[in-house]
């Protein structure tokens, strides 16, 4: 991955001008995934600010394939697989049903069936896809997108806690809710 070099201190530059950046803005999310009109105006008045204190700013497509977040799901569900076997051998036992959450459950059987061959396959194609998005994006020094595509839900919307959760419901909850967020994440 590429990264700017000759920086003696980030918090030193942050007081420095930047000059015109060149800023890709990404108005419309992954895979077609909705935003909010809200959110929409609200990233619009960004992306003109930032044109209006002369910055050039360009609307682009996101670069990204939406078909990643199942090689994602596997690298984080093993993440939290692992977490949780790493608790049980300080307490000496395998956790109570109810000291964990349906979501965290769901994710420890999810990966039992998964192999190492499974979880290096995720992990390559993920430095894939992030480096399609380096590629995609190289031209910009910033990449300007709403940090959600809804407003925020209500509490206890996102059921991942109790009896009732259901994986493919939250799935597309958390799709629809923040469709920008897991590739930043990954990359």
């Amino acid at each position: 991955y590429y990264l700017k070099t000759g920086i003696a201190s980030y918090l030193e530059a942050l007081e420095q001008p930047t000059g015109q950046l060149r800023i890709g803005c990404v108005t419309e999310g992954p895979g077609g995934a909705e935003v909010d009109p809200e959110i929409a105006e609200a990233l619009a008045s960004a992306a003109q600010l930032l044109d209006e204190e002369g910055h050039s700013v360009e609307t682009i497509s996101y670069p990204a394939d939406p078909a990643f977040s199942l090689e994602a799901e596997t690298i984080w569900m093993t993440e939290i697989a692992l977490l949780v076997r790493n608790r049980a051998e300080e307490l000496g036992r395998e956790p109570k049903r109810d000291e964990i959450e349906a979501l965290t459950a769901f994710a420890v059987e999810r990966t039992k069936a998964l192999s190492a061959v499974d979880y290096l396959q995720a992990l390559h194609r993920l430095h894939g896809l992030a480096l399609r998005m380096v590629e995609g994006t190289r031209e910009f020094d910033l990449i300007l997108t709403p940090t959600t595509g809804r407003t925020a839900p209500l509490i206890g919307e996102f059921d991942t806690r109790t009896e009732r959760f259901d994986h493919e419901t939250w799935a597309e909850q958390g799709w629809r809710f923040a469709p920008f967020t897991e590739m930043f994440n990954l990359t």
